[in-house]
């Protein structure tokens, strides 16, 4: 399965294999953003919002 196919059976919502490095990399980046923002304390809500920005 190529890179392509694997993008659109993710956004279709089929099953694919999420191993293609491009991907990984891509998932990484969302993951870390993912983790810092639970790291956050609810104090910090404005830190939290800039952190929306995909």
């Amino acid at each position: 399965m190529d890179l392509q196919e694997s993008v659109e059976r993710m956004h279709s919502g089929k099953l694919y294999y999420a191993d293609a490095p491009k991907l990984v990399a891509e998932q990484m980046v969302y993951l870390d953003k993912v983790f810092a923002y639970n790291q956050l304390p609810p104090s910090k809500q404005e830190e939290k919002q800039g952190l929306y920005n995909f």
